[in-house]
């Protein structure tokens, strides 16, 4: 058991059922790659940890079996060269789920207050690459925007609801690569992540205590092959 409150309470194996169909496929001479797959998943005494105390001790924090869940959801990746140079991608999730019979140790019915934690319901990414040839070597521009919906940080909703609130991250770079010169070949990029400088909670501990996005960065690279 690891219960800060009773150490003497142990909790069971959970055990999972997962049923899932997938596709994979290509189109178009193979400039459209789309793969998609529809999940299901039913746990039975689902393992969660509860912090008794959120807001006052919430370095306190109970582990116990608490029902069972199904768990649902669908994840769709497209992949597309638009020209032989341009190159866009998107991927999309979405998950659902139930919990059922969330009895506690104490005997109380918490089905209606215990939410299953980190899992947005939404969440999507899209990237873009653009690729120039020159005598120099090949340039090449890429960005990507991921973005996740809200979702629960904590498994026990009756002391109030704690929530990591939906964030979006775009990254960027630039590179020239295969740059052959002094007898290898070279590459030199810039680069930026959470260039916007989102500043978002990514991360709660209790209800009191966050951490956050890590801030806007820029950096470069020179990287030599021989």
């Amino acid at each position: 058991s690891r219960n800060a409150t009773a150490f003497n309470q142990p909790f069971d194996n959970a055990d999972l059922t997962s049923i899932e169909h997938g596709l994979k496929s290509e189109w178009m001479d193979q400039r459209l790659r789309l793969n998609g797959a529809a999940f299901y998943m039913e746990v039975e005494d689902i393992i969660l940890d509860y912090l008794p105390f959120p807001v006052t001790a919430p370095q306190f924090v109970d582990t116990f079996n608490s029902g069972d869940a199904d768990i649902w959801g669908v994840e769709i990746d497209a992949q597309a060269a638009l020209t032989d140079h341009l190159l866009v991608g998107f991927s999309y999730a979405y998950l659902d789920y139930d919990i059922n019979d969330a009895v506690f140790p104490d005997g109380s019915d918490r089905t209606d207050t215990t939410e299953l934690v980190w899992a947005p319901e939404h969440a999507y990414a899209v990237t873009a690459d653009y690729t120039i040839p020159t005598g120099l070597g090949e340039w090449l521009f890429h960005l990507d925007y991921s973005w996740q919906d809200d979702q629960f940080a904590l498994a026990n909703t009756d002391s109030g609801e704690v929530v990591v609130s939906d964030f979006g991250l775009l990254n960027a770079r630039v590179s020239l690569s295969q740059v052959e010169m002094f007898g290898g070949n070279w590459q030199f990029a810039v680069w930026g992540r959470n260039v916007t400088d989102e500043d978002s909670s990514n991360y709660k501990i209790g209800a009191t205590a966050n951490t956050y996005l890590e801030p806007g960065a820029w950096g470069g690279e020179i990287i030599f092959e021989y």
